[in-house]
């Protein structure tokens, strides 16, 4: 393979990693819509959405600098992302054992 064609992986592998993530959003609203999940989670999937929106964005960015260390922002911005929906996932858990 040639650098272009990884170069190319690279970036159309990013841009569909950022649509999975806008398709977990999109999940995660449609399930916050409904009237029958308890008012702590569905505000609890708001903010999921709203952290794989972010994370989604910034994969896009990450094709434009070339890497997701750099620049150091795109890094705390992803690791803001990762540790968010690691406690939404926390929470989630705990709301399904104590159910």
């Amino acid at each position: 393979m040639t650098a272009a064609q990884l170069e190319a992986i690279y970036r159309y592998g990013n841009y569909v990693e950022a649509a999975v993530w806008f398709l977990f959003a999109l999940r995660y609203a449609l399930q916050a819509k409904r009237k029958s999940l308890p008012l702590l989670l569905r505000r609890w999937n708001w903010i999921a959405v709203g952290l794989f929106i972010l994370f989604g964005f910034s994969d896009v960015v990450e094709v434009q600098t070339g890497g997701w260390w750099k620049p150091w922002w795109l890094l705390l911005w992803k690791g803001s992302c990762v540790v968010g929906l690691a406690i939404w996932a926390g929470v989630n858990l705990r709301y399904r054992r104590d159910r």
